[in-house]
């Protein structure tokens, strides 16, 4: 099946995303959603050698599906295994890597053009509504960005950099702050000292601030408070958001107990810490 074929169906996608997001506070059309769900797993079925393999070995076509829940849904470790795309070589712009934590091997999912536009406009179109409903991508009020990730120029696999950097340029009120770099082992290393400057002039000058990270790119920064005796009182307004696992890259700690210390250290109420979790496999952010 030629990939150009699925470009109408993902416009098509698109727009179902945003009119959902526009009327969030109406229950979806279940069945736009289903016959959308359901032609969509027509075409992937046509178009990806190895999921035609998958679903058909569990009874599922085109031909005896009726219904979106009971579509076969990939195993996360099959992404590590095959090529799970529609796309040919020569039109993979893009690949975005699993952690790779689990197996040692990280899970690939392949872009274009097309599909990179649909996955920014699946993260805008929730960013928004469920971090800061004040901000507005058209206008004010607006936020600064500091980011726990490094620039998405540094880690061109990682589809967290790539959404914090998206969100950032659509609802920040200038360049970011990346408070994160990729080491030569290809570890993201935290500059706390930096960042902490950073965050006590936003303070001083009132400013709003939002600060992405993961979970454990956030107890790095937790440590570092601690360590040094500060605690930061960060402008009424300030957002904090928290995605991702420890991946063993910082002690764990559960989520009451992490919000409970960013609640103490940044001076953020509970209101405003917001959990966001993706999936580099579903090309999602949500």
């Amino acid at each position: 099946m030629n990939p150009d074929l699925l470009d109408p169906l993902a416009e098509r996608v698109r727009a179902f995303i945003e009119a959902a997001a526009l009327s969030r506070e109406a229950p979806p059309d279940d069945a736009a959603f289903n016959a959308l769900a359901l032609e969509l797993f027509a075409a992937q079925f046509a178009a990806v050698p190895a999921y035609r393999a998958f679903a058909t070995h569990l009874g599922a076509t085109p031909h005896t599906v009726r219904q979106w829940r009971d579509l076969p849904a990939v195993p996360t470790t099959a992404f590590k295994e095959f090529a799970f795309t529609s796309l040919p070589p020569e039109r993979r712009l893009r690949v975005f890597q699993s952690s790779g934590t689990t197996t040692g091997h990280p899970g690939r999912v392949f872009h274009d053009t097309k599909s990179l536009e649909l996955y920014a406009a699946s993260v805008r179109a929730w960013f928004q509504p469920h971090l800061a409903p004040e901000m507005n991508a058209a206008a004010g009020p607006r936020r600064r960005f500091f980011l726990l990730t490094p620039p998405a120029a540094q880690a061109p696999h990682s589809s967290l950099a790539c959404m914090a950097d998206l969100v950032a340029e659509t609802f920040g009120s200038g360049p970011p702050w990346h408070a994160s770099h990729v080491a030569p082992n290809g570890a993201w290393v935290i500059e706390a000292a930096p960042l902490v400057a950073a965050l006590q002039e936003s303070a001083a000058a009132a400013e709003p601030v939002c600060l992405l990270g993961t979970a454990f790119s956030l107890v790095h920064l937790l440590d570092y408070l601690a360590e040094t005796g500060l605690r930061l009182r960060l402008s009424p307004g300030s957002r904090v958001m928290e995605t991702g696992g420890y991946k063993g890259r910082s002690r764990a700690l559960p989520r009451v107990a992490l919000h409970a210390a960013l609640e103490d250290r940044l001076g953020v109420p509970a209101t405003h810490l917001v959990g966001e979790y993706g999936m580099c496999e579903l090309a999602s952010q949500a």
